[in-house]
Formats: C-alpha cells, sequence, structure tokens
C-alpha cells in the first residue's frame, strides 16, 4: 500500500462531480443536495478507549431534539417547576466519613442544555509534521445546573471522546450511483492482516468509514478552558489529540516488579537489573531463549556457532498467531565475517597474502525492525487498548537500489535472501555486488549458505513446525528493478541497548516510545544514505493505529498500477462546474532553490531534490538547450557516484572498523542515492521529491478524502499542471452553530509519477 501517492476513492469522485453539476442538473438529488446538507454533531465521552466501554456523556446529536431542548413536555425549557437530581459530598460528623447524596433541585430558569456551537477537526500527513487534532465549542446556558456535571465529564485531560459529523442521507448528489459509500476499501492483503493481527475487526471498520455524509473522529482530551458571559453563561473550548499520536508518549519503562521482567539470561554487566533496562533486558532475554530451546531441540543445533530463526513469543496470545504467518520478525546470531585476509592488489591482478586478520565479534546480536516493533506492541504498548504499531513487510515497502549497503553494517544491516554474487564463483576476481557485499568481504555468508544448503537450521525449525523462509531484505525482477522491506532490516542489540541508555539518562519523558523510535530511525536513515526515511503515520483506515511507513517509497518502477490525478471541479469552465468554494496557492522557495541558476552553473554537487524542481520549471519553459545540459550533468553525476561508492565500498571491506572509511562509504552511499540511474526522470519516480508548491480549496463537509490523494487543479497555469501533480497532506473538517459543515483541503506539489 503506498499512502503518500494514491487515487482519490472512485465513489467520492463520482460524488464531487454530482455536486459539481448539481447547480446545472436542478433534479431531484441535486435540490435535495442544496436543500438539505445541514450537519448535526454528537459528541460522546467513554471511560476507556474501546467505544464499547461506559458511555459517559453525550453532546449534541439526538438529545437536541428532546427534553430541555424543546419548550414544552415535563422538562420543557418553558415549564415552570422543573425537578432535577444533584449529587454532591457531605461530611457526616456522626461517622466522621465523607458521604455522596443526592438533592432534589428546582430549575427556575428558561434556558436549555448545553449544546455545540463549533467543531474543528484536523487530519494530517505526520510525515510531513501534521499531527490529528480536533477541538469543539459548547455553550452552558445554566451553570448553576450543568457546570459541575459537564466538567465531570467534559473537563477530564485524558477522557477518550468520539466526535460524529453527519450529513442527512439526501446531502448526496450522486444519489443511487454511489448510496453515498466509498467503494468497498482495497485494504492489500486483508487475510494476512487478519492473521498478523486477530484482535483487529477490519470488516467492521471498513464498512463504518464508508459513509461519505458521515465523518468520526477519535481521541483523548487534552486541554479546555471556560469563560463566563455577561448574560451569565458559561463558553467552554475543549482540544482533543487523535488517538494514535497520544499513545506514542507512553513511556518505554517496563514495571522492574513485573515478574516476566527478570534479566536471567542477560548478565548484569550487559543488562542491569533498573527499570530503564527493563525494555532491553525482556528482549536481550527472548533473543537468548530462542536460542537455548533451538540447541535444545536436535543435537546437531548445538554445535551451531551461526543462527537465522524466527522470533516468537509465547507469552501473547496474538504473538503465537503472529509467529505463524509473519515472514519478518527473525533473529540473527554469530560471527559476522571470518577472519580478515591482507589483499594486495598489483599490475597483473589481485594477488592474496595470507596473513592473520581481525575477526568480527563471535557473538554479534540481531533483530528485525518486524520483531522489534512487535516486541514494542507486546510489552509496551499494550499498556494502553486498542494501541498498536503496524509495521510489516505485508504493506511497509522502501526504494530498492541495486547498489545500496549499509554505511554502518555493524548496527544496520541488510540482509539479501542468498549469496547474490555477480560474475565468477571466486570471489576474490570477481566485482561482486549485494546489499551486504563491501568489496570481498561479505557479512553472514555462512549463515546464507547454511540456508541454501538446506543445513540444521532449517532442519530442526521444520520439525518443530516453525520454520519459516528467510526472504531477505529486498524482491526484486529481472529488470533489476524491485523494493525493499524495512521491516526485515536487522539491528545490532548493542545499537538498542545504545538507544535505551541514551534516552533513559535524560529523563523519564524522553525515553517515550515515539522518541525511541525517532532514534531507531535515525539510525536508519542515516545507515541507508538517508535512502530510507522511516516515519510514524496514523493508519489511514483507521485511526487508533500507528503505521510505520517510509515517506520516500511512491512506487517501483515495476508497479503498472495507473494512479490517476482527479481534476477537482472548480471554476464556471470545467466540464463539472466547481465545487470549490475558496482557493488559494502560494509558494515558499528556500534559499537553495532561489540561487538554482548559479549552483546549476558551478561545478558545486547539486541534489537530486535541488535539481527537480528546477528541471520542471525549464521543461514547461520550453528551453531546450538548458534542459539537455542539466540531463547531461545529472548523467556524469550518475557515474561518477556509482564509482566512488564501488571504491568506498571495497575500501570498507579491507578496514571495516576504521571511522574515517566508513564515514567515506557513508558519503559515497549518499552521494549514489542521489543519483541512482542515469535518467533523472526514472529518478524523479523513484522519491517523487517534494516542490514548495502548496494549495488549500475549501469545498462542502465530506467524508472520503486521504492525505496522498494526488489532485489536479484546471484553474492554474499550464506550468502547474504539466508532469506535476498536488498531493493531500491535510483533512480539516469544521462545522458552524448553524450546522455548516466545511472541508478544507492543503495540498503540496511533487512530479506526476504517470
Amino acid at each position: 500500500m503506498n499512502i503518500f501517492y494514491s487515487e482519490v476513492d472512485k465513489n467520492l469522485q463520482t460524488e464531487l462531480r454530482a455536486r459539481g453539476e448539481s447547480f446545472r442538473k436542478r433534479d431531484t438529488d441535486s435540490l435535495n443536495y442544496m436543500l438539505t446538507k445541514i450537519a448535526n454533531v454528537e459528541i460522546t465521552a467513554y471511560e476507556t478507549t474501546s467505544s464499547k466501554s461506559l458511555r459517559v456523556a453525550t453532546l449534541g446529536g439526538n438529545t437536541v431534539r428532546t427534553g430541555r431542548f424543546m419548550p414544552t413536555g415535563p422538562d420543557g425549557y418553558l415549564m415552570s417547576g422543573k425537578k432535577y437530581q444533584q449529587s454532591e459530598l457531605d461530611f457526616n460528623e456522626t461517622t466522621g466519613k465523607v458521604d455522596l447524596i443526592t438533592k432534589e433541585k428546582e430549575d427556575r430558569s428558561t434556558r436549555i442544555g448545553p449544546f455545540i456551537t463549533a467543531v474543528d477537526v484536523s487530519i494530517g500527513d505526520h510525515s510531513m509534521g501534521l499531527l490529528n487534532k480536533a477541538s469543539f465549542n459548547a455553550t452552558i446556558p445554566n451553570p448553576d445546573r450543568d457546570l459541575d456535571t459537564f466538567e465531570e465529564a467534559w473537563m477530564r485531560p485524558g477522557r477518550y471522546a468520539r466526535i460524529e459529523i453527519v450529513h442527512p442521507s439526501t446531502a448526496i448528489a450522486s444519489g443511487a450511483a454511489t448510496n453515498g459509500l466509498l467503494t468497498k476499501l482495497v485494504i492489500p492483503n486483508r487475510e494476512k492482516l487478519k492473521n498478523l493481527y486477530p484482535d483487529w475487526d477490519i470488516l467492521e471498520l471498513e464498512q463504518e468509514i464508508r459513509e461519505m455524509r458521515r465523518f468520526v473522529f477519535e481521541g483523548l482530551i487534552t486541554a479546555f478552558d471556560f469563560s463566563y458571559t455577561k448574560d451569565g453563561m458559561v463558553e467552554v473550548n475543549i482540544n482533543l489529540t487523535g488517538t494514535s499520536n497520544v499513545y506514542t508518549n507512553l513511556s518505554m519503562y517496563i514495571n522492574p516488579a513485573d515478574p516476566e521482567s527478570t534479566n536471567a539470561t542477560a548478565t548484569a554487566a550487559t543488562v542491569p537489573a533498573t527499570s530503564s533496562k527493563e525494555f532491553y533486558g525482556r528482549l536481550y532475554d527472548r533473543f537468548e531463549s530462542l536460542i537455548g530451546q533451538f540447541k535444545k531441540a536436535d543435537p546437531a543445533a548445538s554445535r551451531l556457532t551461526k543462527f537465522l530463526i524466527p522470533y516468537t513469543d509465547p507469552t501473547f496470545a496474538k504473538s503465537v498467531t503472529t509467529s505463524v504467518y509473519a515472514t519478518d520478525q527473525f533473529i540473527l546470531k554469530g560471527e559476522q565475517f571470518p577472519a580478515l585476509t591482507n589483499i594486495k592488489l598489483s599490475n597483473s591482478g589481485t594477488s592474496i597474502i595470507k596473513t592473520p586478520g581481525a575477526s568480527s565479534t563471535n557473538d554479534t546480536r540481531y533483530v528485525t525492525l518486524g520483531a522489534l516493533i512487535q516486541h514494542i506492541n507486546n510489552y509496551v504498548l499494550s499498556k494502553l487498548s486498542g494501541a498498536q504499531i503496524i509495521c510489516t513487510d505485508v504493506e511497509c515497502f522502501s526504494v530498492y537500489y541495486r547498489l545500496m549497503v549499509s554505511s554502518n553494517p555493524n548496527e544496520i544491516l541488510f540482509l539479501p535472501k542468498n549469496l547474490n554474487i555477480e560474475g565468477s564463483t571466486s570471489l576474490l576476481l570477481t566485482n561482486p555486488q549485494d546489499h551486504n557485499v563491501y568489496g570481498n568481504l561479505i557479512y553472514y555468508q555462512d549463515v546464507l549458505k547454511q540456508l541454501t544448503d538446506n543445513a540444521v537450521n532449517t532442519r530442526v525449525l521444520k520439525q518443530k513446525g516453525q520454520w519459516k523462509e528467510w526472504l531477505g531484505v529486498y524482491e526484486k525482477g529481472p529488470d533489476d528493478t524491485g523494493k525493499l522491506y524495512p521491516s526485515r532490516i536487522f539491528i545490532n542489540l548493542e545499537t538498542i541497548e545504545a538507544i535505551v541508555n541514551n534516552l533513559s539518562q535524560k529523563n523519564s519523558t524522553a525515553f517515550s516510545v515515539n522518541t525511541f523510535i525517532d532514534a531507531l530511525c535515525s539510525k536508519i536513515s542515516d545507515a541507508s544514505g538517508n535512502a530510507i526515511n522511516l516515519t510514524l503515520v496514523t493508519y489511514p483506515y483507521d485511526t487508533s493505529k500507528l503505521y510505520l511507513t517510509d515517506s520516500k517509497f511512491v512506487r517501483t518502477p515495476a508497479d503498472t498500477s495507473k494512479v490517476i490525478a482527479f481534476s477537482v471541479p472548480m471554476f464556471a469552465n470545467h466540464p463539472h462546474g466547481t465545487i470549490v468554494e475558496d482557493f488559494q496557492f502560494s509558494a515558499k522557495l528556500p534559499d537553495s532553490v532561489k540561487n538554482l541558476s548559479y549552483v546549476l552553473n558551478s561545478n558545486a554537487d547539486v541534489s537530486e531534490e535541488d535539481i527537480a524542481p528546477y528541471l520542471n520549471f525549464m521543461y514547461n519553459g520550453k528551453n531546450v538547450d538548458a534542459v539537455n545540459r542539466i540531463l547531461a550533468q545529472y548523467n556524469t553525476q550518475h557515474v561518477q557516484a556509482v564509482k566512488e561508492l564501488r571504491d568506498a565500498k571495497s575500501k570498507f571491506g579491507r578496514s571495516p572498523d576504521v571511522p574515517t572509511i566508513q564515514a567515506e562509504l557513508n558519503r559515497a552511499l549518499k552521494k549514489y542515492i542521489q543519483y541512482p540511474t542515469d535518467d533523472i526522470k526514472n529518478t524523479n519516480l523513484l522519491t517523487a521529491p517534494i516542490f514548495p508548491f502548496t494549495v488549500d480549496f475549501t469545498i462542502g463537509g465530506i467524508n472520503g478524502f486521504r492525505y496522498g490523494d494526488v489532485l489536479t487543479f484546471d484553474g492554474l497555469p499550464r506550468k502547474y499542471r504539466v508532469n506535476t501533480v498536488f498531493s493531500v497532506i491535510s483533512i480539516n473538517h469544521t462545522v458552524s452553530n448553524q450546522g455548516e459543515w466545511k472541508t478544507k483541503i492543503t495540498c503540496i506539489q511533487r512530479p506526476s509519477i504517470e
């Protein structure tokens, strides 16, 4: 699934076009749409984050159509002699205790109950620094009767609440063409996701979010304020933060009194028995336990020194299910590579001087990112009901670069499926290229050979029914295109421990899920030459879950599916009329782009991010000579970047422990990622860089837009429509006290990949 470059739902397109044409047609559906689109809002507070739990209070919805909101009737606001019950604390002098007593009071006012006056909800792309937030304003006309009760229910930071905005069913202009529903959501690999997350009711979720006339936001109350007005009423403002944005602030500390957190296997020197180390301690213990169980399973296994086996955790019921279906949860242990052999290059070719060399650590331990995230879900996010981070190879992908390696394989390792050595079988006489190959040095070559030879690792696990094939960090086709799976990236346990130590030494608030994952993803980004930028975003189909995904992944070249940008109906000359009520277009050019014309004419290195916007303008400016000059310069940079990377990898392979050589490899890798192909257009298709141009437009309220949806606007000049699209990064819903529901969409420009 690609959430950063997606097509607007087909039924939503139909509805938007029908709305634009409604002013021309004047048929029944069109008239109903124009005359009946008055929204109602219902906000419900609950005891916990589960929507099935006890309801605390409700504002709006059907409550404003009965009881105190009616002029007459038993509790009508114009009726005299109204009675109501009010509870309060009372000190009992006889018992010396406090009791809760209920008193009957008379309501002498002619004022209605609390009601909502405005709602504002924002859904944003977290990779752009935008969060899911909401706020609503309410008025309490009779504070004497209602303020205490309102305060108990709503002025409670951490209270779970659900906001539901609803139009009447007649406010759908497309009528029977869509039945007011989005198309049935095509969640990739639904069945496998259901197996991985058995508690996740995907079908119920799909049905709930398909209605275009209904929008739902769930979050926790984070702030509030209120003030009295001149006429004795109280105005209240309540702020909420989306559920998934809140639980990343959960502390990574684990209760050391928990019997499961004993660090029995890890030594005290490696894992101090403190609460700040319980997360890492459990991971270490689980790692060693798996190795121990594996050795006991077969006498031959006990003699092994290198292991690549699945990660499982039977402590949690859903983990047992996960271990059967997950293909990205593995652990790796053993010597990284055998003792180095000094290599000397001569004019006649490669000669070998067989002298003893330094070997790598014999006890290096790695865990895949997918297994680590599962460990976080089990031991940390389980504190909060429903909280979960999704990071699997089912739908989390990165761009595949043929020559990419990790610039710091001791911390972050890219392990392929098998030994993919180009050319001769004699390693020292070839130029091997793979994600774990550095000249003549190959990380965990013996482990991959064991798997290929169907050694004891495979046999024992097959006998125990636990075998899962290691599929490699990437998959590629015959045309050398493919995709990389971030959840299959291996992370050294010592790197995880170092992050834990650093964060826990600062303060307790710094050691949170969000800061830990940020630090981890920063390591992965740097080791990949900034090719991978993992970030936590709210899962588009379920706002209670987070999705760890690569914001730089748009689509692989081998992907033949088409994503057609939706032309937003705007201005009178559009074939489908207009739906746009307000439109703004702005550009904020950074200095690097303002001065680009000078840079391109110098000998300085120019990144792909700098060239792309400038090249786009030149295409539309029809300056053929300048375009050809840029293309030639880019190709030269590509050839140079490839050579520098090959040289840096070979040099690193001879001296992998020298910091300066590692830094040289890192620089060469970053340059290669800027120029990965010999055609700048193909490079743009890999990453679709963002341009500094934004569009904001407002339409009538509707549900169905997702951040990442791509749009075009015929009202803009041609140079902003050719070869580029506008990608949605934020959706804002507002409802006024007159029931006017408006949806504001914010977009940013990027190249079209079609």
